[in-house]
């Protein structure tokens, strides 16, 4: 899998691979972090569905919508947090 991380500061090109290549071998995943600055428009998220986003629901099993997302759920100071015990 590959994540996609947002830089929220100016980094050089040799800081991000530095970061990104760090955060790979932490997490076994494939890190890309995009420049700040730069949007990802057109990246689309999905989440496993936790199935009550719709009265129709399409039997998909995956929805853009994060407040429908199985695995997540939001705390006391409004932030959403991936609970990997429901997941």
């Amino acid at each position: 899998m590959t994540v996609y991380l947002q830089a929220q500061y100016p980094m050089t090109r040799e800081e991000r691979e530095k970061a990104e290549r760090l955060l790979s071998e932490k997490s076994g995943d494939g890190i890309v972090i995009i420049p700040h600055g730069l949007a990802m428009a057109k990246t689309r998220v999905l989440y496993r569905c936790d199935r009550r986003a719709c009265e129709t629901c399409c039997g998909c099993g995956f929805t853009a919508d994060i407040a429908h997302a199985a695995s997540f759920r939001r705390n006391a100071a409004g932030d959403w947090i991936e609970d990997h015990g429901t997941a």
